[in-house]
This record gives structure tokens, sequence and C-alpha cells, in this order.
């Protein structure tokens, strides 16, 4: 899968808001790659993490043993949030199992990154392209969006969910005033980086979308 639309003058954007702000402003790059369509790449597994949460089907502290080549040391058990930080391919596979095709239709529409109805065929006859988000497309603006959601409180009413899936999010940091909460995807021509930081309770969202070949 390639991302898909028009041409730009640069190959690149980042996006910037605050909780004041409604509209993201552009930072920096081709402001016209906010609305391209392009795979949301392993941003998606913020879709799956958040549904398995909301769901039951996950908890902060399940492991679930992964043998990703791209990860040390594997065979080896993770827990949520080091499942996000490394990106394990394993472990969302699994846990998307457990919550099930139809629940996992529901909350991808529910999150925003996408326009309009879910098709059936989303996912197709296979599990492992749930980790990319299947046939699924979105807009940096749109999963911009998405994370102001989660970075803001107002993903879901459940706010043990939404404090567990910030949890989840969390990088490790060395600097003692901000951390880092976010997720990293690579996909068709898609590179994300998608999070937001807090610094003395101020979070900003940022994203950064680059399109590759």
């Amino acid at each position: 899968m390639t991302a898909k639309g028009m041409a730009a003058d640069k190959d690149f954007l980042i996006l910037e808001s605050y909780a004041s702000e409604g509209v993201p402003r552009l930072v920096d790059g081709d402001a016209k790659l906010a609305r391209l369509e392009c795979s949301p790449a392993s941003t998606f597994k913020v879709i799956i993490a958040w549904a398995g949460l909301e769901t039951g089907a996950v908890t902060l502290d399940t492991k679930i043993e992964v043998g990703d080549r791209h990860i040390k040391n594997t065979p080896r058990e993770l827990n949520l949030r080091q499942a996000l930080y490394f990106s394990s391919n394993d472990y969302f596979i699994t846990l998307a199992q457990k919550i099930g095709k139809e629940k996992l239709t529901e909350y991808a529409e529910k999150s925003g990154m996408f326009r309009g109805e879910i098709p059936e065929d989303w996912l197709g006859e296979e599990w492992r392209p749930v980790i990319k988000g299947g046939d699924l497309y979105t807009t940096p603006m749109q999963n911009h969006l998405f994370m102001r959601k989660i970075a803001f409180g107002n993903l879901t009413e459940n706010k043990e969910v939404g404090r567990d899936l910030t949890r989840a999010l969390s990088w490790p940091t060395t600097h003692p005033m901000v951390q880092l909460y976010g997720k990293t995807g690579v996909w068709g021509g898609a590179v994300w980086f998608n999070g937001f930081g807090s610094k003395q309770r101020n979070r900003r969202v940022r994203t950064v979308f680059m399109q590759g070949s």
C-alpha cells in the first residue's frame, strides 16, 4: 500500500497544537500533505491498545510473548507500554484477535482517524495487516486530531482507560521536567511520529509526517 494523493513541494510536514487551539497549525513542511491519504502504519496500534483497554482484553500489566525480529532478545514477554514503544507486531496481532474484528471496527470508527464508515473488508482474511490498519487510509490532519483527543482527555468517557492509554504511550526520558508520549509508524511510503509532550502540565501535540517512496 502506498500513499496516494497530490504531489508535494516538500516531502514532510509538522503539525502542532495546544489545548487552547482547535485548529492545528503548520510548523514546517508542505501544507498540502495535511490532507494526503496514506497508511496509518503502526500508529493504528494505538487504536488496538485503546480498544483492548476499553473492552478489558488487556491491561497495562498484560504480558504477551513476542518474537519480533526487530526487538532485541526475543522471544520475550512485553507489557502494553513496551509493546507500543518497541512497536511489536506480534503483541498487537495477538491483542487484535482477542478483541475481534467487530469491536476493532467499532473503535476505528469512533477514533475519528478515518473518514466515514469503515468498510467491512478493511482487514481482509488475514490478521497480520491489522498492525497497519489493514486497507484503511488516514491523513496527517486526522491522525493529529485523534492524538489531541488522547492528549487532552477527550477520547473516552472512561477516565481510567484514558489515563492508562496515556501511560502506555509514554517514552523513556531523562529530562526532569518533560515527558514524551507518542507512536511511530512506517509503511507504504508513510513515515510517522504522532504524539505529545508535557512540560509542567502544558501539553503540546505534534504530528511529524514524511512521504517516502
